[in-house]
């Protein structure tokens, strides 16, 4: 090996050094990046020291994420504590940090850590959305649709919230628009949407596009597209699709034991029965968001 190459090899290996000396010293310059990265990566005991340091300084990044440490169970030997969660949310939402507001808007809506206040988690979202944040925007869409029952202001930030990638927002605006509940039915939305939400993986929407496939609404009557699409939700462990290819002739094994479906008020609609099943806009309080 030429001197350089050896040199260069040194020198990256003295980097590194550096790099994991300063996830673990106090002399060091907080590095916001490193430590987001050092989260990400799993390092939760190396990235809680360095969030720790920051946070204890006000930095607002930092308390969001040492709340949703706490949130989710990461903080080195500790269960998950909504209370500690809580508290560092509401320091970084109080300094602008639209994550933390939407995540403290949250906590409210659901009385996690805290006493569930419907105002005060509108309130909460509110500030999130208006900055643009995907996840204030679609929780004051539930707000108005499950809160208040103001429909055109739900479908108003579901559509933003979908329109920046929301997977559940997407859902729910499929939804709405199945059912026309804040305009006349459109079933071609209903189905681009459901489309979307169904290619990042949520079985209710690749469900419910099977069963558009099935009966050929706004899209070309398939029963080979919605088998396609029911298996990709019954291989998410969605009973109802599991169903559904039954009835249709093919022996899908779930692995979900029997009774603990997906969505009890969800399933797939025997011939002769034309009414589209309830479906549930409210996915997301079964998914954290926070989570890596």
């Amino acid at each position: 090996m030429s001197n350089a190459k050896s040199l260069l090899l040194l020198f990256l290996a003295v980097a590194f050094s550096v790099n994991l000396y300063s996830a673990e010293t106090p002399e060091i310059k907080y590095d916001e990046a490193w430590a987001i990265q050092l989260y990400n990566n799993g390092a939760c005991d190396k990235a809680f020291q360095l969030f720790s340091k920051a946070a204890a300084l006000g930095n607002a990044t930092a308390q969001y994420y040492i709340g949703r440490m706490y949130f989710n169970g990461e903080v080195p030997g500790e269960d998950a504590d909504y209370a500690k969660a809580f508290i560092w949310f509401q320091k970084a939402a109080m300094q602008g940090k639209a994550e933390a507001q939407a995540a403290f808007g949250r906590m409210y809506f659901l009385g996690q850590g805290v006493a569930q206040n419907f105002d005060k988690a509108l309130e909460w979202y509110q500030k999130a959305a208006v900055q643009g944040n995907a996840h204030g925007q679609y929780g004051l869409a539930c707000i108005y649709y499950r809160v208040k029952n103001d429909y055109p202001k739900a479908m108003e930030w579901y559509k933003k919230a979908a329109e920046q990638g929301n997977a559940y927002a997407q859902y729910s605006l499929a939804c709405m628009y199945y059912y026309g509940d804040a305009s006349d039915k459109n079933l071609q939305q209903a189905a681009k949407w459901f489309k979307s939400a169904a290619d990042q993986n949520i079985p209710q929407a690749q469900y419910d596009l099977g069963v558009m496939y099935l009966k050929g609404q706004s899209v070309l009557q398939s029963d080979g597209i919605a088998k396609e699409w029911f298996r990709k939700a019954a291989r998410n462990d969605f009973k109802p699709a599991t169903a559904a290819l039954q009835d249709m002739g093919e022996d899908y094994q779930s692995s979900v034991p029997s009774g603990n479906e997906s969505s009890p008020n969800t399933g797939y609609q025997r011939p002769g029965n034309d009414e589209y099943q309830p479906y549930n806009t409210d996915l997301w309080l079964t998914n954290n968001f926070y989570r890596r």
